[in-house]
């Protein structure tokens, strides 16, 4: 897989909800089942960038989309202690449905 760990970044934090959701969802295309593309700093740095756009998002799509991405890259690395921190922190009330999954796996993960 080639990708731009720079640009990938940039757009998880885009000021458009699609965009943002489109770069969590390409997130995973470098992950299959038997493996990872990422290195662990590269995951890190996208765990991290996914953690905090999700802090913020108010898009439904986008919202899944990164605790989506973020679950599967935890699947292959280590999910860092700053970033549970952060999911830790998320208001319940804006936590949806198809989301509780997704957060359950992360956190009782740690």
């Amino acid at each position: 897989m080639s990708f731009d760990l720079a640009v990938l970044l940039r757009r998880l934090a885009a000021a458009d909800a699609g965009q943002r959701a489109r770069a969590a969802d390409e997130v995973t295309d470098g992950l299959t089942g038997s493996r990872s593309d990422y290195t662990d700093a590269e995951a890190g740095a996208l765990m991290r960038a996914l953690a905090r756009a999700r802090l913020d998002e108010s898009d439904p799509t986008a919202s899944e989309a990164q605790l989506n991405a973020l679950s599967e890259l935890a699947v292959w690395h280590a999910l860092p202690l700053d970033v549970v921190e952060q999911l830790r922190t998320l208001d319940p009330a804006r936590i949806q449905v198809g989301e509780r999954r997704h957060l359950g796996d992360l956190l009782d993960g740690d």
